[in-house]
């Protein structure tokens, strides 16, 4: 007997030491909106150390035992998977002592975790016969498939195929899926998937490392004083930033996007730019030029696959939706060069069909400190008409190297990555041909002057105090 209630008292005194479901408090409202979201996916990005992967184990947790306490689930026995990094650092370091600390015993197959974790399967079994399997991503692809699944945790990035595999084992059930990560690996496939194109059916919660209130504050001042600029977006607030870094720096959403829909004053230039490609999208961009230089791109054409007759008969289309035919249109330099199935060039093509089009100059690096230049002193916006331009301003990079070692040897490279940059080379065309503004800045009286009113030959004028952190809370034009 005295043996049994020291086991006993041993038991409760961990039991009242160590945390589970039962006692889980959300770091922030942020965590408690995380859990609250009834989305067919969820993210929750943020800093290292913000409680993310303490998020996604309860929210698993409380899926397979059934005792959500924010929604309505599933009937119990549930199948769940969690997808980590690898064995070592995601499995044995993070998720496997996760959900021992926080499935509490009495969920446990004989309250014994022993008995309910599997090491060969990487399976959790509970007493009530959920089931919550353990995968990586260094596994293959197809042993993701199989049975189908209640919910899916995503603990960090991961590939976009593995991704997809899971995301259709969900549809049996209706099911839900969940990430949680720090954007390490830059503006991948996440960003363009989910943080560009906003889809309805996902939702987004951005935490920082400072809303986990369990860290030592002295820490955490230390660590800031040893991490770059760019290594503070991404390890403590949890922002997408290219790996070689952006070279756009200067776009701002939320001062330099604005609402398209609006008429173009007989006083303004219009201007029609073409980056041409096949099997590549061809990106097509109307600008609008004000008096004083003022830029505005209100349309966009882009479309791969597509012969260049097509292409001029959709530039046809828009130029008589807009009501005028543009000032100038100018394009890539290479399209002068003839191909070999047609023996003509591009640019040759376009002219036949009655597109006059205009070679632009090979000044990557002069556009590319053109097109900052106006963003920096809010002289071009883009409208939302433009979505592929935006996603690509927004990830427009310099090119890295390809291993961190030969990085560490060599100084930080020049030229942009070529990839997804189709919208942004037709800018890029357009901004060759346009002036740079000069040494001259701009009055604080002239800017109120500017921004509080709405002037008729300036449609798009917003100011960019107007909107708060998400730029769809307010229509355009409005006050809040």
């Amino acid at each position: 007997m005295d043996d049994f209630l020291a086991e006993l008292a041993s038991k409760l005194a961990r039991a009242a030491t160590k945390p589970n479901v039962h006692s889980y408090i959300p770091n922030s409202e942020i965590h408690k909106g995380f859990h609250e979201s009834n989305k067919v996916g969820r993210i929750l990005r943020g800093g290292n150390r913000s409680g993310k992967s303490v998020a996604g184990t309860v929210e698993s947790v409380w899926r397979a035992t059934g005792r959500h306490p924010f929604q309505k689930t599933h009937d119990v026995p549930t199948r769940g998977r969690i997808v980590t990094v690898d064995v070592e650092a995601g499995v044995n370091q993070i998720v496997l002592p996760l959900l021992s600390q926080w499935i509490p015993p009495s969920e446990l197959t004989n309250s014994s975790w022993e008995d309910s974790y599997s090491k060969q399967k990487k399976l959790v079994t509970l007493r009530n016969g959920s089931t919550i399997e353990i995968k990586t991503h260094q596994q293959d692809l197809d042993s993701f498939a199989g049975v189908p699944l209640h919910f899916c945790w995503f603990d960090e990035e991961c590939p976009q195929a593995i991704f997809q595999e899971c995301r259709l084992r969900l549809i049996d059930y209706n099911g839900c899926w969940y990430m949680t990560m720090t954007p390490v690996e830059g503006q991948d496939w996440i960003f363009d998937r989910f943080i560009v194109t906003h889809n309805k059916n996902v939702q987004m919660f951005e935490v920082d490392i400072r809303d986990n209130p369990h860290l030592n504050q002295e820490a955490l001042a230390l660590l800031e004083e040893d991490l770059t600029d760019d290594e503070k977006q991404v390890r403590q607030h949890g922002v997408f930033i290219p790996r070689g870094g952006l070279i756009l720096d200067k776009f701002n959403y939320n001062r330099h996007v604005v609402d398209g829909g609006r008429r173009i004053p007989d006083s303004w230039a219009l201007y029609c730019s073409i980056d041409h490609g096949f099997n590549n999208p061809t990106a097509v961009l109307w600008h609008a030029v004000a008096p004083d230089k003022r830029v505005v791109t209100f349309r966009e054409h882009y479309m791969r696959r597509w012969v260049i007759t097509k292409h001029v008969k959709r530039i046809r289309e828009i130029n008589a939706e807009i009501g005028r035919e543009p000032f100038m249109y100018v394009g890539d330099p290479s399209m002068i060069q003839k191909t070999g199935e047609t023996g003509t060039s591009p640019l040759q093509i376009y002219r036949e069909n009655g597109i006059p089009l205009m070679q632009s100059r090979r000044d990557v690096k002069g556009r590319n400190d053109k097109m900052n230049e106006y963003f920096e002193r809010d002289m071009w916006t883009i409208t939302r008409d433009c979505p592929n331009l935006i996603r690509e301003v927004r990830g427009y990079s310099f090119k890295i190297f390809s291993s961190p070692k030969i990085a560490d040897r060599n100084n930080l490279r020049e030229e942009p990555s070529k990839k997804n940059d189709h919208a942004v080379d037709a800018s890029g065309y357009f901004f060759n041909f346009m002036p740079h503004l000069g040494p001259k800045k701009v009055s604080e009286f002239d800017r109120l002057s500017r921004t509080l009113t709405q002037r008729e030959d300036f449609p798009w004028e917003v100011d960019a105090g107007f909107y708060n952190s998400n730029p769809d809370d307010y229509a355009f034009g409005e006050v809040p």
